[in-house]
């Protein structure tokens, strides 16, 4: 998110709009962890969230675990965090996704914000200590395998479900899946992007294939994606695969195994990338691609519709949600072969970037100018 998507923000001097809540709200959003040490889709998420509502006049803040205990400003965003030790050689479940949890419930204690939206069990069984108010988002799929060997975590999760005055997820998949394995009902209110900062002037180059998803993230199958691209070199021989997100040498090695050495030289990691970054590779891809399984929403896929690049998802989770035969394809999850056709498919079909449009409208239904009102309605409700 770049600072200057929040003009209008406190102290910036512009007006507010006025965001329904009562005079002097402040709403504190929770997270095991905050920018700049960690940026994956629940970060941000949050620097998203808090921009927003500050934008809307809201007394919003970000806290979070992290190394230290620290007060920071991050592209408009006040971050606090409370320090996290990784005290896992004491017992397995302490580490620092963990150990946050009770600083966190003291601060809160002491600040008494007006509400707590906290996106994850571990910072709602913070907010749940601290006896505030708080709702808690889903942001992602807690699958009951997270939880063997794993009591307190598993107590945790309850506990902080059971106790939210409102409990919200991203997707029907992630609604369904709490509600037939945890028996938790939960409201659907979609992850947001800033849409306007995503577009551009397209200049896509000819079978270019990016990649968000982290490759060092096993979760996230970039190792598929790898296996289709000999079977897509063959049908586009410009083909090649750009992939942006952390990842070590070891995986690096791991995922080229085996794979021609002429088709591996089409294979670019790219590293962790700023937003600024990532869009250029969004405007100048012929096609992007998620093959994750149980991705609870999909926030890169929104990202490349909103730069009006295509997607090729799997139909697992919540991604077939996101991605219609307008803006792209779906295939079988774990089928490369399948993977292989709809790639070729999608930029075939979009050689003259016709679905460009269509991409960026879908996109714009998931605008903050969309989602952002729906927060400020169901705090209205909580509150």
């Amino acid at each position: 998110m770049n600072r200057a998507s929040w003009r209008g923000s406190p102290g910036s001097g512009n007006p507010l709009p006025p965001s329904g809540l009562p005079a002097g709200c402040r709403v504190v959003v929770t997270n095991p962890f905050a920018p700049p040490a960690v940026n994956r889709g629940s970060e941000r998420l949050a620097m998203g969230l808090v921009g927003w509502l500050r934008s809307h006049g809201v007394d919003a803040s970000l806290m979070a675990g992290g190394p230290r205990s620290a007060a920071y400003e991050l592209e408009g965003v006040p971050i606090r965090t409370t320090r996290a030790p990784d005290m896992g050689r004491l017992w397995r479940e302490l580490g620092p996704d963990l150990t946050f949890a009770p600083p966190m419930a003291a601060r809160l204690a002491r600040d008494r914000p007006d509400l707590v939206h906290s996106l994850l069990y571990q910072d709602a069984a913070a907010a749940r200590g601290a006896r505030v108010p708080y709702l808690v988002t889903y942001a992602g799929m807690p699958l009951p395998a997270s939880f063997r060997g794993k009591p307190l975590n598993r107590w945790l999760f309850s506990w902080a479900s059971t106790g939210a005055r409102l409990v919200t997820c991203p997707s029907q998949a992630v609604r369904r899946h709490l509600r037939d394995t945890f028996a938790i009902d939960a409201e659907v209110i979609p992850y947001a992007v800033d849409a306007s900062f995503f577009s551009g002037e397209r200049a896509a180059v000819g079978g270019r294939i990016v990649c968000a998803a982290a490759p060092g993230d096993h979760r996230k199958r970039v190792d598929l994606l790898i296996e289709a691209l000999p079977m897509v070199v063959e049908q586009v021989p410009d083909a090649h695969l750009r992939l942006a997100g952390p990842v070590d040498s070891r995986r690096r090695a791991e995922l080229l195994a085996g794979v021609p050495t002429e088709v591996a030289e089409r294979v670019s990691f790219l590293g962790e990338m700023g937003q600024e970054e990532l869009k250029i590779e969004y405007l100048t891809a012929s096609v992007s691609c998620l093959a994750s399984i149980y991705e609870a929403f999909g926030l890169v896929v929104i990202e490349a519709l909103a730069a009006g690049t295509p997607m090729v998802v799997a139909d697992h989770g919540a991604l077939p949600e996101l991605v219609t035969a307008e803006v792209g394809r779906t295939f079988p999850a774990g089928d490369a072969g399948a993977l292989a056709r709809a790639l070729v498919d999608v930029i075939r079909s979009n050689s003259d970037d016709t679905m460009a449009e269509a991409c960026r409208r879908r996109a714009a239904s998931f605008d903050w100018s969309v989602v952002g009102p729906q927060w400020l309605e169901a705090y209205r409700r909580v509150l």
